[in-house]
């Protein structure tokens, strides 16, 4: 059985991945069988950890994994918007609240997931850094008290910093050069 490597260095050839290749992939992965073994779970758990697995693997991983593995996928910056809208649907609201972690989430799938049935859902919304600001202040209409605090100070901080890198645009990058300076001088 074929191990999928810990390393997360890019060679040009794993940057241009065939379709034979990820086939080959899945079948490692054993997504044609209904109970994978221990090794293939963590092979699988490997695979979602990695920065560089392909969307297509992913979203294998989301349709035949476990609800860990569904969450992991949620959070994956290289997870196809498709594989993410599946997810938006998924039974375990773990999953769908994972969603809120994604920097990719498209906007109708924020919008979706802040009408969310479970509070839990919307809580983790709520908290996210990267939903939209509109989505933000929606959920401060929200039923739940916990959902509306959360996403009153979540677009509070976030109008905070956007008002300090307006005020200070090259703030940053200065101080990160005087303390390059101070660490070799």
């Amino acid at each position: 059985m074929s191990q999928i490597p810990d390393s997360t260095e890019n060679t040009p050839a794993e940057k241009d991945l065939s379709d034979r290749h990820i086939s080959e992939i899945c079948l490692s992965l054993q997504f044609h069988l209904p109970e994978p073994s221990d090794e293939v779970h963590q092979m699988r758990l490997r695979a979602v950890n990695r920065p560089d697995t392909p969307p297509q693997v992913l979203e294998h991983i989301a349709s035949r994994g476990s609800v860990h593995l569904a969450k992991r996928v949620a959070e994956h910056p290289r997870a196809h918007p498709d594989t993410l809208s599946q997810l938006a649907l998924h039974e375990h609201f773990e999953v769908r609240a994972a969603l809120a972690d994604n920097r990719n989430i498209p906007i109708d799938l924020q919008w979706q997931l802040a009408r969310d049935e479970h509070p839990d859902v919307r809580f983790a919304l709520a908290q996210s850094y990267h939903i939209e600001p509109d989505v933000l202040a929606s959920l401060m209409d929200d039923e739940n008290p916990f959902v509306v605090h959360r996403a009153k100070t979540t677009l509070q901080r976030k109008n905070n910093i956007l008002s300090k890198t307006a005020l200070h645009p090259g703030a940053s990058e200065s101080s990160r050069t005087t303390k390059r300076m101070r660490a070799s001088g």
